[in-house]
């Protein structure tokens, strides 16, 4: 078991693609119908800002867990403690 795994963009879409964490967290599947919905766009930068805004939404949507799921995610994620490490459109 890890003691510190921090939850950034990429384990955020991790999270959303694996069904265990869809099942757990009901948020995540409301994400990953707001990611496949994403319609093709000519501007790769909107395209780019959207997918930081769902990230971060996921992020907040874990920091608003009550304790039970924290503990549940930490166990799932097999890891002691957790980070989140939010994204803005500059980086």
């Amino acid at each position: 078991m890890r003691d510190l795994t921090v939850i950034d963009a990429s384990l955020v879409r991790a999270m959303i693609q694996d069904k265990k964490y869809r099942d757990t967290f009901p948020f995540l599947q409301h994400a990953a119908n707001q990611l496949n919905s994403a319609s093709c766009s000519r501007c790769k930068r909107k395209q780019h800002r959207d997918e930081i805004n769902l990230t971060n939404s996921v992020l907040q949507a874990i920091a608003g867990m009550p304790s039970s799921k924290k503990v549940e995610l930490k166990h799932l994620l097999q890891t002691t403690k957790v980070r989140l490490h939010y994204t803005t459109t500059a980086g």
